[in-house]
């Protein structure tokens, strides 16, 4: 007989697989985002050749490469990435309800298996022509490599899969550059579960090497072609809208460069012209300065680095309070995933309302349980050490890229919803843990 977590598999995958399936037949594409149009023009000329054909851009070549692999199948571009975005959400679903059974405890498997099986927001970004899905399971898939080599005895062979979590990680990067902030999980990983700081450091050192293997050719190659070691040409421009945008500091009047930018935003401001303060910026640099867009945006940079070098603990203050929406933001409701409704055609979407309408159940209860997200630190301090090691490998890195993106981008949502199996599970994880523990306190309680 087939062991209970293969019973609970099956309906939880038809579920979710038939709330999918009027987005996948039939299926209606939308007009196409900028940031979609982008990485499309990316793959084209992967197709034609060019493996470098994003260096240059503020784009990763990763997922491009992932929409090229798509494009083998027959059918239209938009249509074959989305159904495959949907099978691997579904995938990433059944993944975690299988491992999570294993490595943390059956009801947290369940839970978070459930969940991310039927979330209007996995929905979401699946059903979108962007990275965020696929730069999701790179990070559980490195969390779960992480773990599992955590937990290994100092007599197994434990390079491996430091080397694969460096890979995973690598190709991460190659997504979405950010990636690279959670290399600082792995020494804290590896510390928690009690290697002694010379073979920590060392599993980290692998890991790092594992990583630069996947992205050192298309860093030399900037570096070659532009003069900076860089996965993309984009970090000036997303530092400059967290400092000045998003954090509403004054951009510094006591350089040349900070002068420029801001004569020209408030003379677009004066003519009642709507603009974003970068492009402003960036146009006006090129204008006086004569320079290109790559200088423009490296000055940028260097004007959002003289900010924060100013105002420290304003730019640090900004970054927590920027870092908390990654817990808030899963909340996710049937009313996020309705806008994508036209793109069912004439498909019936009934049954997909009713799932829609049982995750964003699932969803407020685990907000509700998970004392709004912060039941994560029962899964580090509760439990056995191996369990509260793998939470660790998770939460670890789910914090590393919530700091990360909070102070160099600032981030949208769906920056949040990219690390809904990292953070639906850790979370559940500890409230499993912590109802266990009232449990067992209530029944120890005589009266």
């Amino acid at each position: 007989m087939p062991p209970l977590r293969v019973w609970l598999l099956a309906p939880l995958l038809l579920a979710g697989f038939f709330m999918r399936w009027p987005f996948m037949s039939g299926r209606v594409s939308p007009q196409l985002e900028p940031d979609t149009i982008a990485y499309f023009a990316i793959a084209d000329r992967f197709g034609d050749g060019h493996l470098f054909a994003a260096s240059g851009t503020d784009r990763g070549p990763g997922y491009p490469a992932f929409v090229w692999l798509t494009d083998q199948l027959s059918g239209a571009r938009e249509i074959n990435l989305v159904v495959v975005q949907h099978l691997l959400g579904l995938a990433v679903a059944a993944f975690v309800l299988l491992w999570a059974w294993r490595a943390i405890d059956p009801p947290t498997a369940i839970l978070s298996g459930a969940l991310l099986a039927l979330s209007p927001i996995m929905f979401i970004i699946e059903d979108e022509a962007l990275p965020d899905l696929l730069i999701g399971v790179f990070f559980f898939a490195f969390a779960v490599a992480l773990a599992t080599v955590a937990l290994r005895p100092a007599t197994a062979r434990r390079w491996p899969w430091l080397v694969a979590a460096g890979v995973l990680l690598g190709l991460g990067a190659l997504t979405k550059p950010i990636a690279e902030v959670a290399l600082l999980a792995p020494p804290i990983t590896l510390a928690v579960a009690g290697w002694g700081w010379r073979h920590a450091l060392r599993g980290s050192l692998i890991v790092l090497a594992g990583f630069a293997v996947v992205v050192a050719p298309f860093v030399i190659q900037s570096t070659i072609r532009f003069g900076e070691p860089s996965l993309t040409q984009g970090s000036g421009a997303t530092l400059f809208v967290r400092e000045f945008e998003i954090g509403g500091r004054q951009i510094p009047n006591d350089t040349r460069d900070g002068q420029i930018v801001n004569e020209a935003v408030r003379g677009t401001a004066d003519a009642g012209v709507p603009q974003r303060t970068y492009i402003t910026g960036v146009q006006a640099l090129e204008r006086v300065r004569g320079i290109g867009s790559h200088e423009a945006f490296r000055r940028e940079r260097a004007l959002a680095l003289h900010s924060i070098g100013q105002h420290p603990f304003g730019y640090a203050w900004k970054t927590v309070q920027l870092s908390d929406r990654f817990l808030y933001e899963m909340l996710g409701t049937a009313a996020l995933a309705e806008p994508h409704l036209p793109r069912a055609g004439t498909n019936d979407t009934g049954f997909t309302h009713s799932v829609w309408r049982v995750g964003e159940w699932l969803t407020n209860r685990w907000w509700m349980f998970g004392i709004h997200g912060f039941a994560f630190l029962f899964a580090l301090l509760m439990g056995p050490m191996r369990r509260r090691i793998v939470c660790t490998a998770l939460v670890s890195t789910g914090i590393c890229l919530a700091i990360g993106t909070a102070a160099v981008h600032g981030g949208l949502p769906r920056y949040s919803w990219e690390l809904a199996p990292i953070t639906y599970t850790a979370v559940f994880a500890g409230i499993v843990i912590g109802a266990r523990a009232l449990f067992n306190g209530a029944r120890s309680v005589r009266f």
